[in-house]
């Protein structure tokens, strides 16, 4: 089954989150709930999600996250804060982190989340060069400019056709897509961006509300006592 068709299959319904965004004065919230990656609702849909590092449903830890291109938190967030998670995590196999669009900000975040839908499709590592593109000159968009601004990325830095990407934006093709992750964010009550929903070992933890430390996602996941106890394993030979 290709992504569409499972696009298509799991976007079943449509219920759309108030409009907001967090900065480092949102919150969090806990559970005691034993819902998993596979039942949570945040996770939702999770396998046609753009993911870096290992299967989010491999039983790790896994940060869900939902963002908007247009969100200023979501910007702050994405240059500070995302490339440690990459770089610390993702690429050393310790995290999955899972992004999903929930454009509800600004105008201009509805055809960027669309184009980015579409640049997924078509190659992921494009799909992430565009997010961060989005991201580092955010500042620089608005409904006027989106469009062109992303077809000269994309003809610039990838070598995916920028014009049928925009061609499906234009036409509301990746509408399904964008579905999904409303869905997910309407069932799970998320109603701002940035959001991130966290697990450990599978297991659901916390929802995260706005632009916090990496510390923050550091602790809630309690990295270093596992980089801890892989340690002792490796001394002990066990």
């Amino acid at each position: 089954m290709d992504r569409r068709t499972a696009i298509r299959a799991i976007a079943s319904s449509l219920a759309v989150p108030v409009a907001g965004c967090f900065d480092s004065s949102g919150s969090t919230e806990t559970t005691t709930s034993s819902a998993t990656v596979r039942n949570h609702p945040a996770a939702h849909g999770i396998e046609t999600q753009p993911t870096l590092g290992p299967s989010p449903l491999d039983g790790g830890s896994v940060i869900v996250a939902f963002e908007d291109p247009s969100c200023p938190p979501c910007g702050r967030f994405e240059r500070t804060v995302f490339p440690k998670i990459r770089d610390e995590w993702t690429e050393q196999g310790k995290v999955s982190f899972v992004y999903r669009s929930l454009p509800i900000v600004y105008e201009w975040g509805g055809p960027a989340t669309a184009a980015l839908e579409g640049t997924y499709e078509r190659a992921s590592t494009a799909f992430w060069a565009l997010k961060a593109h989005y991201y580092e000159t955010q500042d620089a968009f608005t409904s006027d400019n989106v469009r062109e601004r992303t077809r000269t990325f994309l003809e610039s830095e990838t070598d995916i056709d920028a014009d049928s990407v925009l061609k499906g934006v234009d036409a509301d093709r990746y509408e399904d897509a964008i579905a999904v992750d409303r869905e997910a964010a309407a069932r799970a009550d998320v109603d701002s961006t940035p959001t991130f929903a966290l697990f450990k070992r599978g297991t659901f933890l916390t929802l995260i509300h706005g632009n916090h430390s990496f510390k923050l996602f550091e602790s809630a996941l309690d990295l270093k006592r596992d980089d801890r106890e892989r340690q002792g394993s490796v001394e002990t030979g066990t």
